[in-house]
């Protein structure tokens, strides 16, 4: 798994029965192309993340939680280290749960769509994907930034929440436009973690 240029990593909760009852420990994820892998650990840290991604050199796509870059810095003391890239689908999920009370977050989630309408395009027709997102993504990221940038909330709004979200994650939410290689979203090791979600939920 680790020999893939680009991985999915992802975490979700596992509950641990032991003499003290039920303690939460976590399900950490790694996915490829070809592969799922699971490891539990006893915490969502930058200790378990460092054991899970020991020696990885290559570009992890995941959601802006904050063990990653320290994972990253961690590493990169003993001379290796990974790249980000952050997960457009996290970062998109923030402006849905505002648009209720700010319906103007509606137009990032449309621009957000016409990047996710490049992605199938390039699919379902087999074109280049790194030409079509240097030519058509790009200057949709590009208005995405703009929004972004000259968009007034309050800090604490749910809309404030979701701006602040996306533009600090910004050079890692772009990275995806330069490297044909990185997926747009990290929906794969989403679902490949989905199965330990439902049997803990039964």
């Amino acid at each position: 798994m680790l020999a893939a240029p680009v991985i999915g990593a992802s975490e979700t909760r596992w509950r641990l029965m032991d003499e003290k009852g039920s303690t939460k420990w976590w399900a950490w994820s790694v996915c490829s192309p070809e592969a799922v892998a699971y490891r539990i650990f006893p915490e969502r840290s930058t200790d378990a993340g460092a054991a899970l991604l020991a020696g990885y050199r290559g570009i992890v796509v995941c959601d802006g939680h904050a063990v990653y870059p320290a994972v990253r810095e961690r590493l990169a003391k003993d001379g290796a280290s990974f790249t980000i890239a952050n997960c457009r689908a996290h970062a998109r999920r923030g402006f849905v749960e505002a648009e209720s009370a700010y319906p103007k977050a509606r137009d990032v989630i449309e621009l957000v769509g016409k990047l996710y309408e490049v992605e199938a395009r390039a699919s379902e027709q087999n074109l280049d994907l790194g030409e079509l997102r240097r030519t058509e993504s790009a200057p949709i990221a590009a208005e995405i930034t703009r929004w972004l940038s000259t968009t007034v909330a309050t800090p604490k709004s749910s809309l404030g929440k979701a701006i602040l979200y996306a533009l600090e994650l910004w050079p890692e939410l772009e990275l995806f436009l330069t490297d044909a290689r990185i997926p747009i979203d990290n929906n794969a090791t989403e679902r490949g973690i989905r199965g330990l979600a439902v049997g803990r939920k039964n």
